[in-house]
């Protein structure tokens, strides 16, 4: 009987001292990670899109004035942003992504060929972007396009990070 008990005691105590051994080198592994910097800023990873903004542009395109008309046809129709769609733009996409997008956000039409895109609610397009690519500046941004009849104009949502 006292043999079995010291095999149980052996036993018991490897195992013990194992636990105490991976708990360590857990700990450890965790404060080496969380200690070394990011240095390489390669591996940073970008969104190519912001489902939020996109369900927040469509709900906006469908918000009606008061006499019943959309704004997407309104913007049609004017084919710029007038008092009651600017303004309803400007509290929209302003106050809910400025936090999320510190470097700019702006809402437009957008031309082919065209270097100035201004309108009062959002002021110029920002420059950092050109023809819908990244300048030589790596700024990340979310841009997303609604495409009227004319395919050469369109709204454009511009969401940038720094």
């Amino acid at each position: 009987m006292l043999d079995n008990k010291r095999a149980q005691i052996g036993e018991t105590m490897t195992w013990v001292i194992a636990t105490i051994a991976i708990i360590v080198i857990l700990i450890l592994s965790i404060f080496i990670v969380s200690f070394t910097k990011d240095e390489s800023k390669e591996f940073k990873t970008y969104r190519n899109s912001d489902l939020l903004a996109v369900k927040s542009l469509s709900g906006y395109l469908l918000t009606q004035d008061e006499d019943g008309t959309n704004i997407y046809n309104q913007l049609i129709i004017d084919e710029s942003l007038n008092d009651f769609n600017g303004n309803l733009a400007s509290q929209i996409f302003k106050r809910f992504y400025k936090k999320d997008y510190l470097h700019a956000v702006w809402l437009g039409f957008d031309f082919e060929g065209v270097k100035i895109r201004k309108n009062d609610y959002f002021g110029s397009r920002p420059s950092d972007v050109r023809g819908g690519d990244i300048s030589w500046k790596f700024v990340s941004f979310i841009s997303e396009e609604i495409y009227f009849l004319n395919k050469d104009k369109y709204l454009r949502l511009l969401l940038m990070e720094k």
